[in-house]
């Protein structure tokens, strides 16, 4: 799994060094050790990304996606579509039983003799 330094974070994310350090020491207290250099891996970084996210007011513009955020959007997507099709089919069945019946009307109608007919 690939690991990103701070400063490799900060950069993609378009936010301060210190700012990926807070995060860090909210979200992953014994991560960081003095002198080292601190690496993330990608659920690390999509953890901390998405903090950010949650406040707005911490970025100036937010764009970049790891691709965890990125599978995770698709994920989302693909859940919202398949309701949407369960929906469709469901409208379609009640649309098909409404032309059925209609076309049962429609056929008595038709088969009515004229006798029938000629009385309304």
């Amino acid at each position: 799994m690939k690991t990103m330094t701070i400063k490799e974070i900060s950069k993609i994310l378009n936010v301060s060094p210190e700012l990926i350090t807070k995060k860090i020491r909210e979200i992953y207290p014994d991560k960081m050790a003095t002198g080292k250099t601190t690496f993330l891996n990608e659920i690390e970084t999509t953890k901390i990304s998405l903090s950010i996210k949650q406040n707005p007011h911490l970025v100036q513009s937010y764009e970049v996606k790891t691709n965890l955020e990125k599978k995770l959007i698709i994920k989302q997507a693909i859940e919202f579509l398949q309701e949407e099709i369960s929906e469709l089919k469901q409208e379609n069945l009640q649309l098909k039983s409404d032309v059925k019946f209609l076309f049962m009307i429609s056929i008595k109608h038709i088969q009515r003799p004229k006798s029938q007919k000629n009385c309304k």
